[in-house]
């Protein structure tokens, strides 16, 4: 993230002492819904009036009916200032291209006189200049045609992603020398006629590449409240219907707005400086780009934008970034506005469901975007997809999703006739991102890298029903916290792909995952539908490991690709894999690479794959054995209850009677004997959730404990507790958490 020095937080405009606030009907708007041709018209240029009278002064608010539906049918476009109240009303477009667009008055647009290098501190500008005297903290813009590093589209020359960077001015500035707070962060950009690889760089802003400077002007918007929308039914043939556009302004205000139906973008914000949106709800954003529907809750293209406690249901993109394209020596002042990266801005404690695409996402234009206290859920996406530069998540929930997040720098891996190819030749000009304390269950791969450099840390909870905990194409992820991963089916715990060759020079020829000095990662696959692998790793890939890696792997499993994997230092990878003797893995695992493990005997923690952890304890046994054990005669019966015996112990009494058996515990062999007739049986679990240790005792009718199991690692082991073909099973009551207990038997 860059400095406060460098980048100031945007500035909140100055609050008006007393404001000239009319009702919309004042200027002959209805508010009934008529539909009719001729009353939209006339809500048309009821509305029209109102805007224009609202955007001469910052005095001058205006307000809607309560409960008031305006129907219009052609595009709003405001001005200046504007402050709108819509106190509960609805406004409905009825035709494609419609929504409110608000443009701040045009500023001057001035050439520099000399290159300028982004280390200094100050502009001259070509005479005779800019206008009247500027005052210190004036929010200022500054572009060129020179192409942003990351953001390059094939090197095309008139038609590109420019730079762009926002600055405030510092005292001692004049019309023709500007003097900046605080010198801008990048230095250079690229020549728009370089092709892809070839990529000779040149100072950012140079006459040559005809730098200009804007002057954004004080105008700001305020919008509040109502129900915003289009007319359903029209969806086929709807192309890039907006629905609210902001270019430029100065600290802009949204809140309380409620969005129902929409075909492009439902807030759109191009070239504004340190807006702020709060309880906002998106809804039912088409998702249809063929045709034009981008289907966007908010698209944000400006700077510091903040977007809090706002919800969203049903969108492609809840949030996304965007810049705009513009042609090689274009002077226009609302189009060069969105010129450059989205930088700094925040989304924070929001929600997301539904959609069918990334719920969170940046785009290539991104830079220092944060999301904190996020959550996305039941959507047949990603819960985030980031691309851009210092992007950071952290405190993340997903629930029911397609998957969990992905970061990548190139749509296609690579692939040269992608629009979003970046061959570049440092490792800025890829994705870089910040993960942390992430809640994830998702169906396929959690955690999923494409060419590009992520870190992992906090404390991080992931369930994937069919997909790896971690899959990376190119790029490095490093890893530390602790990683808390339950997977229940997939090809591999962790799958590494090659890089395409165009990275190479960056990554150095390799996919590498690096588990960080103190990191600790339950990889636990035991649930497992069927045997998985646990490394995937292909060639010019590889897994260093500093902290401590446990991988638990259910019956028929291979461990995979150990040649790859390496223990430096204090690096642990304990192993285990049921039914496989520790013997076996250990010769294995030094065959393979020579790297030197520990091994769990897999018996601590098995487990019948065929009970699964819902099949608890049964009243009833009858039948022969089948499995490990002694077989126990027909005839018993029993039944029972677990309840919470307090101080962190779980207590079971089972009482019943029988011809006299023998019950086993594990596949070992451990016996417990009950007598002819009636027999009572008490087993207490300890609980101690603060140091994660658990300890399982049987106690026998005579009170005599006939065997106490304790476990200390990360996670603990389910122990299971059989007899005959019925089985009756008690699996990992301990590790829900959550105190579920069967009530009865």
């Amino acid at each position: 993230m860059r400095s406060p020095e460098t980048f100031p937080r945007p500035l909140r405009s100055e609050k008006v002492k007393s404001k000239q606030c009319r009702e919309l009907s004042y200027f002959g708007c209805r508010g009934d819904g008529a539909t009719a041709a001729r009353s939209m018209a006339h809500e048309v240029r009821a509305l029209q009036s109102a805007l224009d009278w609202a955007g001469q002064s910052a005095t001058r608010a205006l307000c809607a009916k309560v409960g008031a539906v305006y129907a219009v049918d052609k595009p709003l476009r405001s001005r200046g200032w504007l402050d709108l109240a819509m106190l509960g009303a609805q406004i409905m477009w009825h035709e494609d291209g419609g929504g409110l667009h608000y443009d701040v008055r045009p500023g001057p647009v001035i050439a520099l006189a000399k290159s300028y290098n982004a280390g200094g501190l100050d502009l001259h500008l070509v005479p005779p200049g800019l206008p009247g005297t500027l005052r210190s903290d004036t929010i200022i813009k500054i572009t060129s045609d020179a192409i942003d590093p990351a953001n390059r589209d094939k090197g095309a020359e008139r038609h590109a992603y420019r730079m762009g960077l926002w600055a405030r001015l510092g005292k001692g500035s004049t019309p023709t020398h500007l003097r900046l707070a605080a010198p801008l962060s990048d230095s250079t950009g690229i020549l728009p006629a370089s092709r892809v690889g070839d990529e000779p760089t040149v100072a950012a802003f140079t006459p040559k590449m005809d730098a200009r400077v804007m002057v954004l002007p004080p105008d700001t918007a305020r919008i509040s409240g109502g129900m915003w929308g289009y007319r359903d039914g029209m969806k086929a043939r709807w192309q890039r219907a907006r629905v609210i556009v902001l270019r430029g302004g100065l600290a802009p205000q949204l809140h309380g707005i409620r969005f129902d139906r929409s075909y492009d973008a439902q807030i759109r914000l191009v070239g504004t400086f340190g807006a702020r949106l709060w309880d906002i709800q998106f809804a039912q954003a088409e998702n249809n780009t063929l045709n034009g529907q981008l289907g966007y809750g908010l698209s944000d293209g400006g700077y510091g934008t903040e977007l809090m406690n706002s919800v969203g249901e049903n969108c492609r993109h809840i949030y996304t970034t965007n810049s705009v394209k513009t042609v090689q020596g274009s002077r226009d002042f609302h189009h060069l506005l969105g010129v450059g990266r989205v930088s700094d801005g925040v989304v924070r404690e929001c929600s997301g469901r539904g959609g069918r695409n990334g719920l969170w996402d940046t785009h290539h234009d991104a830079d220092g975007v944060r999301f904190e206290r996020l959550s996305a859920s039941d959507a047949d996406a990603y819960g985030a997809t980031l691309r851009g530069r210092d992007l950071r998540i952290d405190d993340f929930k997903t629930r029911k999703t397609w998957a969990g997040i992905r970061i990548f720098t190139e749509y296609q891996g690579g692939d040269r006739e992608d629009d979003f190819f970046t061959a570049g030749k440092t490792k800025v000009d890829f994705t870089t991102s910040h993960l942390s304390n992430l809640d994830l269950e998702c169906q396929n791969a959690a955690i999923s890298v494409s060419h590009a450099t992520v870190q992992l840390a906090g404390t991080n909870r992931v369930r994937s029903e069919n997909g790896p905990w971690l899959e990376a194409t190119g790029g490095r992820v490093a890893v530390a916290g602790t990683h808390d991963v339950h997977l229940n089916g997939g090809l591999a715990c962790v799958h590494l792909k090659p890089p395409h060759s165009a990275a190479y020079s960056v990554w150095g020829m390799q996919t590498k995952v690096q588990v960080e000095a103190g990191a600790r990662i339950m990889l636990d696959a035991r649930l497992a539908r069927r045997p998985m692998r646990g490394f995937v790793l292909a060639y010019k890939t590889g897994l260093d490991i500093h902290g401590h890696l446990h991988l638990r792997l259910p019956r028929g499993s291979v461990i995979g690709d150990l040649h790859r994997v390496r223990c430096f230092g204090t690096g642990r990878l304990v192993l285990s894999v049921e039914g496989v003797p520790d013997a076996v893995l250990t010769k294995t695992v030094a065959e393979a690479c020579g790297t030197v493990i520990e091994t769990e005997d897999a018996s601590a923690w098995w487990y019948d794959p065929a009970d699964g952890p819902g099949r608890w304890l049964r009243p009833t046994w009858q039948g022969d054995w089948h499995g490990n054990g002694p077989w126990i005669p027909p005839g018993l019966q029993a039944s029972g209850a677990m309840v919470d015996a307090g101080h962190g112990k779980l207590r079971l009494v089972l009482n019943g009677q029988g011809p006299g058996c023998v019950l086993s515990l594990g596949p070992e062999g451990t016996d417990i004997n009950l007598p002819r007739g009636k027999f009572s049986l008490e087993m207490t679990c300890f609980l101690r959730l603060g140091r994660r240790r658990y300890v399982l005792q049987l106690t026998h009718a005579k009170g005599r404990v006939s065997r106490v199991i304790s476990a200390d690692e990360d996670l603990g082991p389910p122990f299971v507790l059989h007899s005959n073909a019925d089985l009756w099973a008690w699996t990992e009551v301990w590790a829900t958490r959550g105190g579920y207990l069967p009530a009865a038997l």
